[in-house]
């Protein structure tokens, strides 16, 4: 969420939707590769699937191409792949889809049959034999095989019921043919299915392998032949290996964790969940130290060894960073695209000269964080990483990023403060090409208070905040007991000169009638905006929300004698997901059950509530940013939604939602989102990575210097249609008009203020469509600036 002063424009409304397309390459995903789940070289060129879509990695540049939903894919989270017999790549998603990749055209189709199912929910494992390709989803193993005739791939057969196990429908994590059988690794054993049967839908022709039959444990976790040997790997007991009628457990050291087996010419290597090994006789022989979760391996022309990883958590609580590395003879290089290794995007802000702040967790579901910037061209990156490549273990003896950051603002220096959910506040800058902490603020340093009963003095920070004045608030949420209250507020003069001024300010949320304070256990505080008023509202999210507290502090926050606080409560919901103020000075207020704004008044006690209504998504909304032309985007659970400047316009929804794939985004939970006010790209921060997209929502500037058509020109338009001409904004001014004429000079339609952002929709001032030919368009403002255009129009 940005927190930063907001001026007033123009007014904004609510309700119809006008939907403005957007192709692919308006999108770009930025990679955060952690996990890199399969490797396959074709020539020069390594191929890997990855939770952030395909990438082709060359072995002579050592360079990345990467492939995501912009380009078609059904997702950007991989967990499978093999090359087919036909030049493709064929590539299961974890959300049950299957993408078939052309290695020559880079073309992507699919097969929705999985997705289409209420059972199968992922896939697991895949395997080419013969050309045929078995996959292994929650519900056994199939087989697609391709059809010439029709030209593409089908489901042939489903093998549900693998014998006697119990549930029957087993998942398949592991596949592979031997000797006449088709051998799946399931959590309940193994299965070996006879292909000279001919009829694998019965369990009859499938014979189970368990405990009983020999196995060190029942769960298969990968299948390998070796020598001409089948090996079982399971995960938590080791390797077993099968005589021809049963298996039998190895007798190998440091073999529990296995990830994968994978044998290349006379050597049997195994993944494990701290890296890399081969076996070495009665011994699993390990690539290095402790590395990350071992996911696959590959070889160059030369024999060097690539080695795909999947960040981890050690027991420690450090992060083992995952990803493309290189075994050199001794040590793994790592190879990572350019781009922020935050995974998930917590908060975003997009500086006026353009360069970004991205913060949030290293990866998803874990705690460790991670700060990066963007220049321009190149991103560096700071964080609990636990590798000296990426910016060592930590940056301060209270290791900051060993928890996830939250939420971030620029302070009047230029400097940016981050709170985190766990060490309190932090203070950066970007100098030169390196961040660098200025200070870290939290119970152990004084300034701020942890939560009660935990160790380290866990230190919660949820929202911050930087004023009109410079000052800097900060939501100490969760505090036990607050030093002068649960919200501290860092003065300008601090911030200025932190010797000097080395005092910080307190305050806590008081009752209306200002005689006691709210108890810190009856209202967490998460979210903080500031309204046109300078009135400071306040939020929370956490189950104990007792709706919205408004301070009034009389333009003066340092000093708390005369504040005001007042308390409303009309939601549907007290639990506050989001706030943000918008450039009309209207305050949008977002909970798990939808949207409601305020006007801005002078006096809080008059403000009423205005309910969104009509979303084109799930109203769970997770953040609320303003655009520079004061359009309204929504990041919900269920994707974006975009209210126009109008507050009745909907513009634009991208979700995955209701089979509206491929979505463009990472992942349909949006936490987060900020604008380059110059450019107009939309920063999207999900659960699964960044996203750009470029957008016509520029920022104006105060006079007219042109006037360009966006698109389209020439404008048809036809009796029904919703089609709009969309001017360029960055030639307008915030306060415009146009003026639409024919060639004779006959005035057709006149626009002003959200109706130019809104689009030309064709029709003169009677609400008629007008006819084909050439108009004239005339922009001008008030200071005397103009411009004129030309646009042919085709009345179908």
């Amino acid at each position: 969420m940005k927190k930063t002063h907001l001026g007033i424009i123009f007014l904004l409304l609510l309700n119809v939707w006008l939907y403005r397309p957007c192709v692919a390459s308006d999108w770009e995903i930025l990679p955060s590769v952690h996990s890199v789940r399969s490797l396959i070289r074709i020539d020069h060129t390594l191929w890997g699937a990855t939770n952030s879509g395909l990438f082709q990695f060359d072995l002579s540049t050592h360079t990345f191409k990467f492939y995501t939903t912009v380009d078609g894919l059904s997702s950007n989270d991989i967990s499978a792949m093999v090359l087919d017999d036909r030049g493709n790549l064929i590539l299961g998603m974890t959300n049950a889809y299957i993408d078939i990749f052309n290695l020559t055209t880079h073309q992507v189709s699919r097969i929705s049959d999985f997705k289409l199912s209420s059972d199968v929910f992922h896939i697991y494992a895949m395997y080419n034999h013969d050309g045929e390709i078995y996959v292994g989803t929650d519900v056994g193993v199939h087989r697609v095989v391709y059809f010439e005739d029709l030209n593409k791939y089908l489901i042939q057969n489903s093998y549900e019921n693998l014998g006697s196990f119990t549930p029957q429908e087993a998942k398949v994590q592991a596949i592979l043919v031997y000797q006449d059988g088709l051998w799946v690794g399931t959590p309940e054993g193994a299965a070996r299915g006879d292909l000279t049967a001919g009829y694998l839908e019965s369990p009859q022709n499938w014979t189970n392998y368990t405990t009983v039959q020999g196995l060190s444990s029942d769960e298969i976790s990968s299948l390998e032949v070796f020598h001409d040997t089948l090996y079982a790997a399971t995960p938590q007991t080791g390797l077993n290996v099968f005589d021809g009628s049963a298996f039998q457990a190895l007798n190998v050291q440091y073999t529990t964790d296995i990830t994968f087996l994978k044998a290349h010419q006379d050597t049997l290597y195994i993944g494990r969940t701290y890296g890399i090994q081969f076996l070495n006789g009665s011994i699993a022989q390990g690539f290095g130290p402790q590395n990350a979760r071992g996911g696959d391996l590959e070889f160059d022309s030369n024999g060097n060894m690539w080695g795909g990883f999947e960040t981890i958590k050690t027991s420690a609580g450090n992060s083992k960073f995952g990803g493309l590395q290189e075994w050199d003879g001794q040590s793994w290089t790592h190879h990572l695209p350019e781009g922020p290794l935050v995974e998930t995007v917590r908060d975003i802000l997009v500086e006026d000269d353009g360069s970004v702040w991205v913060c949030g967790k290293l990866k998803l579901n874990y705690n460790n964080g991670t700060l990066c910037h963007f220049d321009g061209s190149h991103w560096t990156n700071i964080g609990h990483h636990n590798d000296d490549y990426i910016g060592g273990t930590a940056v301060s003896s209270d290791s900051f990023f060993y928890f996830q950051p939250t939420s971030m603002t620029r302070d009047h220096t230029g400097s940016v403060w981050v709170g985190s959910h766990g060490r309190g506040a932090g203070w950066f800058e970007f100098t030169g090409d390196t961040i660098s902490a200025k200070g870290f603020f939290s119970e152990t340093t004084g300034e701020l208070t942890g939560i009660g009963g935990t160790p380290y003095q866990y230190c919660v920070v949820e929202d911050i905040l930087t004023d009109y004045f410079g000052n800097v608030w900060i939501c100490n949420s969760q505090a036990s007991s607050a030093i002068g209250g649960p919200i501290a507020v860092v003065p300008s003069d601090f911030i200025t000169n932190p010797q000097q001024f080395p005092n910080w300010n307190y305050t806590t949320v008081m009752n209306e009638s200002g005689s006691a304070p709210i108890p810190n256990a009856e209202f967490y505080i998460d979210r903080i905006i500031e309204d046109s008023y300078r009135h400071k509202w306040f939020g929370a999210d956490n189950g104990i929300g007792s709706g919205i507290h408004i301070l009034d502090d009389n333009t003066s926050p340092l000093f708390p004698a005369d504040d005001t606080w007042l308390t409303f409560s009309e939601l549907a919901t007290e639990n506050i997901t989001a706030l943000a103020c918008d450039r009309e000075g209207v305050v949008w207020v977002g909970t798990a059950d939808g949207v409601r704004y305020y006007y801005p008044e002078s006096n809080p006690d008059f403000l009423y509530g205005i309910d969104v209504y009509n979303f084109p998504i799930g109203p769970n909304i997770n953040v609320i940013a303003i655009d520079p032309q004061d359009n309204k985007w929504f990041g919900t659970n269920d994707g974006v939604a975009v209210l126009g400047s109008d507050n009745y316009t909907w513009l634009e929804a991208y979700t995955s939602i209701e089979g509206d794939y491929p979505s463009p985004l990472p992942s349909d939970v949006v936490l987060s989102i900020d604008f380059d006010i110059h450019t107009g790209d939309a920063y999207i921060g999900t659960g699964a990575g960044l996203a750009v997209l470029k957008t016509p929502y520029q920022q104006m500037e105060q006079t007219v210097t042109y006037l360009a058509i966006a698109k389209p020109n020439p404008f048809v338009i036809a009796d029904g249609s919703d089609n709009r001409l969309f001017l360029d904004p960055m030639g307008l001014s915030e306060t415009s008009e146009l003026k639409v004429f024919t060639l004779s000079g006959l005035l057709v339609r006149q626009l002003i203020g959200t109706e130019i952002t809104a689009g030309w929709d064709g029709r003169n001032a009677r609400n008629e469509m007008v006819g084909s030919g050439v108009y004239l368009l005339l922009a001008y403002a008030p200071d005397g600036s103009s411009a004129v255009g030309k646009v042919a129009v085709i009345h179908q």
